[in-house]
Parts: C-alpha cells; structure tokens; sequence
C-alpha cells in the first residue's frame, strides 16, 4: 500500500459512519489520494469527477481544498467547513445529508410481499425506468447501472421501483412510483445485500426523512450533518 493512502487510512478510520464513501472509495480503487495530513484527507474519484473532503478543523479543510483541481462535485463530511468551500470555490448548490453505513455482521432481511420480485436491472428495463423515474436518474446513470451490475428492479406485473449505486459507490435514493413508499425498505434492503454479496460495504448519504428507515434495516447514521456542493 501506497504511504498517501496509509496516511489517508488511517485518518479516514476513526469515523467509519461519517467518513464509509471515502473509506471505500479507496478499498475499491475507484478513487485516489489527493491530498491527505494528520487532521483530514481529500479523495478524487476519477469515474465520476467528484471529490470527497474531511477535516477535523476549517484550517484543514482550507489546506485541502486547495488541491481541488476540477469544477466537479464535492462531497464535505462537515457542515462548517462545507460552508467554508464552498465560499473558497464558489459553489452555489449545497444539499445536506447525512452519512449511513451498514456495519451489521449479516444482511438485512428482505420482506417482498406475494407476487414481487426483486430483479438485476437489464437492458430491458432502462426505457421503462427512463420514462418512470426521469428526475431519479439520467440515462447514463442507468447505462453504468446496467454495465456494472450495480441496478436492481422491484416489479409486480409492472416496474415499481428502481435502485442502484451512484457513481460514488454509495446506495442511490430509491425512485419509485407515486404512492409505494413502503417499497422503499426492500429496495435499499436488496441493495444493501447486492453489496455484502459482492464484498463491498453498503453505504449511503441520506436526508434527514430516510434515517428511520435505514436505522430499521440495520444502518448506522451520523450524527454530523454533511453537504455536497455542486
């Protein structure tokens, strides 16, 4: 292992909840060490151009956001010092959230009611969702869902929901259709099990409204608010 991403682990590994994206994205080798020091780190994920910034203080946060080098999103593990960079770059957007990561030894349970299924998205599908779920995800979204493996269908006759992971790797906000909020759970729960079968570690940057129902399928939330800046 590279000294950079020891250094980053090891900084990253006191706050597993808050800090699993960055954690992972590392793990995953979908993500790189741009900057890191003993008080906080900076990864730059390279598939989706985003980056990812912790910091223990606004000092930190202010070295390291010096190494943002590209306009892309920036994903701020503390709502101070989201302030802080997006005032130092000039990002306008800022969505709140907070960090949810999956730490239980065995799988959520996954209660479909009878005639549901829960299956792999395929080629078959990306129209339909399209035109069902168009403010959920774009078409490239669900194209690299489709490539990856990484996209999941809940159907009943019909396509009700759609789920997946972003970019980033963490779960995607499940879409679905109007009225069939209770398939929120089995998606997220299908999800986090596509995750652990896979061997990698679910996690998720929720709103405030979604912390019960991953708290109920066995999810640890942050106490700490966190932003991304676009």
């Amino acid at each position: 292992m590279q000294e950079l991403e020891q250094r980053a682990y090891s900084y990253l590994g006191r706050a597993p909840v808050m800090r699993m994206d960055m954690l992972e994205a590392l793990r995953r080798g979908c993500g790189s060490v741009a900057a890191v020091r003993e008080d906080g780190a900076l990864i730059y994920v390279g598939k989706s151009g985003a980056y990812l910034l912790a910091a223990e203080n606004l000092l930190a946060a202010e070295a390291l956001c010096a190494a943002i080098l590209s306009r892309g999103q920036v994903a701020v593990h503390n709502l101070d010092n989201a302030r802080l960079v997006a005032d130092k770059l000039g990002y306008e957007q800022m969505m709140v959230c907070r960090a949810a990561a999956y730490l239980e030894p065995a799988p959520p349970p996954l209660e479909l009611a009878p005639g549901q299924e829960l299956v792999s998205l395929s080629a078959e599908h990306l129209e339909e969702a399209l035109a069902r779920f168009p403010e959920a995800f774009s078409a490239a979204e669900l194209e690299e869902m489709l490539r990856g493996g990484t996209g999941l269908c809940l159907l009943e006759g019909e396509l009700l929901g759609v789920i997946g992971l972003y970019p980033e790797g963490g779960i995607a906000m499940p879409a679905l259709m109007p009225g069939r909020e209770e398939l929120c759970a089995p998606l997220i729960a299908g999800m986090t099990r596509w995750c652990l079968e896979n061997c990698l570690a679910p996690f998720a940057h929720i709103e405030d409204g979604m912390a019960e129902v991953y708290q109920q399928l066995g999810f640890s939330v942050s106490e700490k608010e966190m932003a991304w800046l676009g």
